[in-house]
């Protein structure tokens, strides 16, 4: 378990790095760095990096948001779900039936 846990550390020193280079982060590489956030425990990553993708051109999507919700649920930040939640409307990013039940 701290193997896949541990591993959000690794996903931020591949993805930092890319904003000072002219390699461009992705909406791939953040919802993959969102996703291994929110199995880390680490709700307040993933926002960041969720908040980040805007300026970096690329639009976060349902992975995205999707792994966001998930690590503020996890961390009991339930507000903080539901107003992603209310984002994703606001940004026309459809919620999978799952998600939207959960949050």
């Amino acid at each position: 378990r701290s193997e896949k846990t541990g591993q959000w550390q690794l996903a931020l020193d591949l993805l930092l790095p890319m904003e000072d280079s002219y390699i461009l982060p992705n909406e791939v590489s953040c919802s993959t760095t969102i996703s291994t956030c929110e199995k880390g425990a680490q709700w307040q990553l993933s926002l960041e990096i969720l908040g980040r993708m805007a300026g970096q051109k690329c639009s976060p999507n349902t992975v995205s948001f999707n792994g966001a919700i998930s690590a503020c649920h996890k961390g009991e930040r339930w507000w903080l779900a539901l107003d992603l939640l209310e984002g994703m409307r606001q940004d026309a990013v459809v919620p999978d039936r799952i998600r939207d039940r959960k949050s």
